[in-house]
């Protein structure tokens, strides 16, 4: 990650995106494996990255921390929830249309008569009554 100034912010969004898809507080190494599969990066190198830039943000309020594990606070986990609301409630789903056929319904073939004297040979043809 990046420490340059406008990079910053997305660094905590990252990072409060990842503990967010946690769903409970995470240490250093679990929020670093986590974030590595989701970037798809060796955890190792975000490690120093998420633990300088959660023990510089956590003073300001952006994180919590409990016992060596770090969460977001209920206001931005709120914040973040709404987020995720309006995101879902502006995606339009197309309705399921079926084109119609492309070829008119015209049969290319034709069929013998069937011989019931065939019927045992051919028990699917023999009605049972």
């Amino acid at each position: 990650m990046s420490r340059q100034n406008g990079i910053i912010y997305s660094d905590i969004a990252i990072v409060s995106r990842g503990l967010r898809s946690i769903g409970k507080p995470a240490s250093i190494d679990r929020l670093a494996k986590h974030m590595g599969n989701m970037l798809g990066v060796p955890s190792w190198m975000l490690k120093d990255d998420i633990k300088i830039l959660l023990e510089t943000y956590e003073p300001l309020g952006f994180f919590k921390k409990e016992d060596g594990r770090y969460s977001l606070p209920a206001d931005l986990l709120q914040i973040l929830n709404e987020q995720e609301r309006e995101k879902q409630a502006n995606l339009v789903v197309p309705a399921a249309t079926v084109a119609p056929p492309n070829e008119p319904d015209a049969v290319y073939g034709y069929t013998s008569e069937i011989d019931m004297s065939q019927s045992l040979r051919h028990p699917y043809l023999h009605r049972f009554s």
